[in-house]
């Protein structure tokens, strides 16, 4: 083929097919996308965001297969076959590269999603339902309300709808009524971007809800884990790592116990006993701990009221320095 020649579509087909191989060997972080509905500017404002950090790579379900399969049988990448199920319909491969994440690509897919009127014939993404009160429709069109099953009444030459009342819900189809109506009471109920289908990482496949878990929320539900382990294990008298440390603190409180109540004595002891022998320094310790945690939270709420004032002060400063008209406080009117 000469320099200037017009490659044909299989050579293209084949093009596509070594790049978005070379891609899957390089990446190991991947998303699979749903971009039904998603607008070209919108697209391409999202890849701008991605520019040196993640590449969404379009295509033919038919060539991603081909690619896949081709890694698969070349190169034994049998992990890639679990992709394979979610290569249909509208969908685009997100590759990220190791300077972000998938929980950023999400963040930026959900930031990136716009409003989008209902359109006859489509599946409702959500219910939609209307609410009571004034609708701002003229009262001309109370029989069209009507026809569709909305109860309307008018009100100071508007119309109101009279009970709150359910367009259409979720997984329905829209109907050209429900739609127009939509359309005239300018409610844009449906929103449109790039859908997370399935995510895949160091070999994994998982579902995109994954990536909403922070790690607060992970150590949170270890430490209500190793707390019922240790509950368990104290309940029924069988030590483990989690439950060592409350036997250990358990213990130790009936030696205390023991000591206090009698003559026999040890070093953590002595302080406590003492404590115990000056009814004077116990009541001063335990008044000190009752008026610790009021001050705190007095010092904390003395805090806010000072911010409120100091912001008092600026808003009032904005009016020219308290006059209302915005004159000096000196001036005469």
């Amino acid at each position: 083929m000469s320099a200037n020649a017009v490659p044909n579509k299989y050579e293209k087909k084949d093009k596509y097919v070594t790049r978005l191989m070379k891609h899957f060997r390089e990446v190991d972080r991947i998303m699979i996308t749903l971009v039904d509905n998603v607008r070209s500017l919108q697209f391409q404002k999202i890849r701008a965001m991605l520019r040196g950090k993640a590449e969404i790579v379009m295509g033919k379900n038919s060539l991603m297969k081909r690619a896949v399969r081709l890694l698969i049988k070349s190169e034994g990448r049998s992990d890639l076959n679990a992709l394979l199920p979610y290569l249909k319909r509208n969908v685009g491969i997100v590759f990220v590269y190791d300077t972000f994440s998938l929980r950023e690509v999400k963040k930026i897919f959900e930031n990136e999603t716009v409003g989008a009127p209902a359109k006859a014939g489509q599946t409702a993404q959500c219910d939609v339902v209307l609410p009571a009160g004034p609708t701002g429709l003229e009262p001309t069109m109370t029989s069209f309300l009507q026809a569709v099953g909305i109860s309307s009444k008018i009100v100071k030459s508007q119309i109101d709808i009279v009970s709150d009342t359910v367009l259409f819900r979720k997984g329905e189809r829209v109907g050209a009524s429900a739609a127009m109506l939509c359309l005239k009471m300018k409610i844009m109920p449906f929103k449109y971007g790039l859908e997370p289908v399935i995510c895949y990482e160091d070999r994994s496949l998982f579902d995109p809800s994954v990536l909403d878990i922070t790690e607060d929320a992970i150590f949170a539900r270890f430490s209500d884990a190793v707390n019922t382990v240790a509950s368990i294990s104290l309940a029924a008298g069988y030590p483990t790592a989690a439950s060592v440390p409350h036997s250990f603190n358990n213990a130790f409180k009936n030696v205390l116990a023991v000591a206090v109540a009698t003559e026999y004595s040890f070093p953590a002891a002595e302080e406590i006993k003492k404590l115990l022998s000056d009814p004077d320094a116990l009541a001063k310790l335990q008044a000190a701990a009752a008026t610790a945690a009021p001050a705190g939270a007095k010092a904390a709420e003395k805090k806010e009221v000072k911010k409120e004032e100091k912001k008092e002060e600026e808003e009032a400063a904005d009016f020219g320095g308290g006059n209302l008209f915005g004159g000096g406080d000196g001036e005469d009117w």
